[in-house]
């Protein structure tokens, strides 16, 4: 054994995006590696979640930096700069090492002489959707050349570079767009590097739906794997010929290359094929993505054929073509469920989120239906549609009274069940909150038709019920209510939160912290412009929109008073609610004369409404936190305009005006906030700092292209999961094959 002053320094480099979810198991396992002489340093890529937060507990164990977004190979040639070591060890901020995975591979370098350049190891795919671990292993002994043209067992988190190595040949490239490992592993082979194997099985690739593991243009993805294959079939046939091992495997990875290309261009999707049999036609057995019914009706009917008798029998059956291990195999675009009780050309708050959601998704080359009411919540818009399928159902208009609430949300979803089952074959479905229960839904076509499932939670029932006191929380109903949401929650295949408190409350529910996302609210600032706080003397507070029984209104009421003879302070309360009308009817018996109330606006004229105030009002009452988070503030921010937030410390907005965005008091303190707007009244400059923090702030996480992204790349991961057929492994039946000719094993004889 090596003495330890002579041990090479390993680097361990990890570039993270919107890794809030996962980082700090990423660091953890860095820093619990048996082997000693090790460096943790991590680059985040731009983020605009929480992982700059998640990465402050780890203080001086690690180096840190945040960096403007250019992307995962400039993060890795950055990680690159910064690091000392003779080894590195990239890991991907969604994926983890066990302990012993650097000591394992020193050891091995170590007992062959130091004669490697690139240490590979198997490693472990783990399903995030069902937990199941499977070991992808690399035989002995180790022939490259197959491992690059089979492509899915080669990963950048099994592998020991020596440094010295990535740096020769370039360092990672930073405008490729995706296959960033294999073209770097591509000229680690053309420049000769030695290759060496350590069969122990030490790194955990995570394959699920994640911000950080985006596949928004899987044509492209496909496109630059072929041109990488064909690139390295001209060197093999350069350097040594292709042996017949090789051609069946290149015969291979273009059929299946050819499968994933037919959805997104049936064109290019025959040349590919065509090239695969250029040289004869060869059978493929134990490759889940050519089963032989497949090979057989390409072989006698031809390949598009063949292919539509695929998608025929996809969309008639909800099956999917190929093995369970397989994953999905799209064999068409993705086609996307969304349902929620409002959408265009309704104005309501949750179906204007869907709705930019639902257009990114279809930017993103997905097909889109929707499923809403025929009922409103808000006056209907007069701008474009979005280019959707829009299902409108029947039911009970909406109503503000409990009982007509009640009676909508229970026809909707009705209704909404009954339409589900009759649009085809659906990939994803998402539901959201409104009304309660949706993602009955949800669970009910993922049992039906083998549908990916997402909750996008927008209020926790019932929670939020038993808050407000509508129900006790230690009632028969609370608690069957409370057993039924749950249900459908542990069916789901993820859970979007709109706020750390939310995905909180939800873990304490005892949900699996793995399945629940946080992807927070947004506003559009293309709407929504910013402009310079009004001049004068005059110091206006505006609450705008909903003001209902979540929302607490004591302490605002008591500060009101106090303020009613003051005419530099002016307060606005904009839209409608319940508490609304309270407050209205305090100001009535007060004779209040400096507080006026106005009606709804659309989102057009909402900015001209944001940019008379000075201050935007927010509230929430005791109990509510986790419940919901109340959007209007980030429309606030997009104005550029601070937010007065009384409401509970622990939630989501008491974070955001932490941040400087504006100022957070419990319910209650009326002596706080009459304080602050004393102060208010005299310090412009104190406004006007904190303004444009808000603005600042607002831009780097909440304007809406990266509000709809997070919320996008968390189902797009999901629904365009073409990475089984983009990256296969190969099959044990294939290994038993190739092994009858020396260059693989048999895994079970490992």
């Amino acid at each position: 054994m090596t003495p330890l002053s002579e041990a090479p320094l390993v680097s361990i480099l990890i570039p993270a995006y919107n890794a809030e979810r996962w980082i700090r198991q990423a660091v953890e396992s860095a820093l619990a590696q048996t082997y000693p002489l090790k460096e943790v340093i991590v680059v985040d890529d731009g983020s605009t979640d929480g992982t700059a937060d998640a990465l402050r507990g780890f203080g001086k164990k690690i180096r840190y930096i945040h960096s403007t977004h250019f992307g995962g190979n400039a993060a890795r040639n950055l990680l690159l700069e910064m690091s000392n070591g003779e080894w590195l060890q990239y890991l991907d901020a969604d994926d983890y090492l066990l302990p012993d995975k650097i000591a394992s591979q020193i050891e091995e370098l170590e007992a062959k002489g130091n004669a490697f350049d690139i240490i590979c190891s198997p490693y472990i795919l783990r399903d995030e959707a069902n937990g199941q671990e499977i070991p992808v292993s690399l035989a002995r002994p180790l022939d490259v050349p197959s491992e690059f043209i089979s492509w899915g067992r080669f990963w950048t988190g099994a592998l020991l570079m020596r440094r010295s190595a990535v740096v020769q040949v370039g360092r990672w490239k930073e405008d490729q767009v995706a296959c960033q490992e294999h073209e770097l592993l591509l000229r680690f082979i053309r420049a000769e590097k030695r290759f060496g194997l350590c069969d122990h099985a030490a790194a955990v690739y995570r394959q699920h739906g994640s911000a950080t593991v985006s596949k928004r243009d899987p044509l492209r993805t496909i496109q630059l794997r072929m041109e990488l294959t064909d690139e390295f079939e001209r060197f093999l046939q350069h350097q040594h010929g292709l042996s017949p091992v090789h051609r069946k495997l290149l015969y291979t990875a273009r059929m299946e290359s050819a499968r994933s290309a037919w959805p997104y261009d049936q064109t290019y999707a025959g040349e590919l094929r065509g090239q695969a049999c250029a040289e004869g036609r060869q059978w493929i057995s134990g490759c889940p993505a050519l089963p032989w019914r497949f090979q057989i009706a390409d072989f006698l009917l031809g390949f598009g054929r063949a292919q539509r008798i695929a998608d025929v029998r996809r969309g008639r059956t909800g099956e999917i073509d190929g093995s369970p291990e397989s994953g999905r195999f799209p064999t068409g675009p993705a086609h996307v469920l969304l349902v929620n009780q409002f959408f265009w050309p309704d104005g309501a708050p949750t179906g204007l989120l869907l709705e930019d959601v639902a257009r990114e998704l279809v930017g993103s080359g997905c097909r889109i239906t929707v499923i809403c009411s025929h009922g409103s919540y808000h006056e209907s818009r007069h701008d474009e549609a979005p280019p959707v399928r829009i299902l409108k159902v029947p039911g009970l208009p909406y109503s503000r009274t409990r009982v007509g609430r009640l009676l909508s949300w229970v026809t909707f979803l009705v209704w909404a069940s009954l339409r589900s089952l009759f649009i085809g074959r659906v990939d994803v479905v998402v539901t959201m909150t409104s009304p309660p229960g949706l993602s009955f839904i949800g669970a009910m076509l993922k049992r039906l038709r083998a549908s990916r499932f997402w909750i996008w939670e927008m209020d926790i029932y019932p929670d939020v019920a038993t808050a407000l006191g509508a129900i006790k929380s230690d009632s028969r109903l609370a608690v069957l209510i409370a057993r039924i949401m749950h249900s459908f929650r542990k069916q789901a295949d993820g859970i979007i939160a709109i706020g750390p408190c939310m995905r909180d409350r939800l873990l304490d529910h005892g949900l699996d912290a793995l399945k629940v996302a946080v992807a927070e609210n947004w506003s559009d600032s293309q709407v929504i412009q910013s402009f310079d706080l009004p001049a004068g003397n005059v110091l206006r507070i505006l609450y705008s929109g909903n003001l209902g029984l979540a929302h607490e209104t004591d302490t605002i009421s008591k500060v009101i008073l106090h303020f009613r003879n003051a005419k530099d302070v002016q307060f606005v309360f904009a839209g409608g609610g319940s508490r609304r009308r309270e407050i209205q009817a305090l100001c009535e018996l007060h004779k209040v004369p400096n507080v006026s109330f106005e009606p709804y606006v659309d989102r057009q004229k909402l900015a001209e409404r944001l940019a008379r105030c000075h201050v935007g009002l927010v509230t929430l009452r005791n109990g509510c936190e986790g419940t919901l988070v109340p959007s209007k503030a980030y429309s606030f921010l997009a104005a550029g305009r601070p937010i007065l937030y009384i409401g509970p410390g622990e939630s989501t907005l008491a974070r955001i005006a932490g941040e400087g965005c504006g100022w957070q008091y419990e319910p209650g303190d009326v002596e706080g906030v009459i304080s602050l707007l004393q102060q208010l009244r005299s310090d412009r400059n104190l406004l006007e700092a904190v303004s444009v923090q808000a603005l600042r702030i607002f831009h780097r996480k909440y304007d809406k292209p990266l509000g709809v992204r997070r919320v996008a790349e968390l189902l797009l991961s999901d629904l365009l999961e073409t990475q089984t057929a983009l990256f296969p492994r190969i099959s044990p039946g294939a290994e038993a094959e190739i092994s009858e000719t020396g260059l693989l094993q048999d895994s079970a004889q490992q």
